[in-house]
């Protein structure tokens, strides 16, 4: 911690892509312009795009944000494609 804020914060989740869809995963608190890593963990056979957000790297599943607002990750194997949102902010 510094000055009473987490520098960093990591959230991991696994899924499994079934089919089209979408959900909205938890809100994440951050220090102002401190990095923190959001996605999903890696699964073998899926691409990543972070279509809402700036973020550190476009085409991988966890990049690092230093900004509040929302993120929206399509991920895809190929055959099914699965929407997922972040949305962080400052307290």
């Amino acid at each position: 911690m510094v000055n009473g804020c987490r520098t960093s914060d990591t959230v991991a989740y696994d899924m499994l892509i079934l089919g089209q869809d979408s959900f909205m995963l938890d809100t994440l608190e951050t220090c102002p312009s401190a990095p923190i890593q959001i996605g999903v963990r890696p699964a073998r056979g899926c691409t990543y795009r972070w279509i809402e957000g700036e973020v550190s790297d476009s085409t991988i599943a966890n990049p690092f944000i230093s900004e509040p607002g929302t993120y929206r990750l399509v991920i895809s194997n190929g055959i099914c494609t699965l929407l997922a949102s972040y949305s962080c902010d400052v307290p």
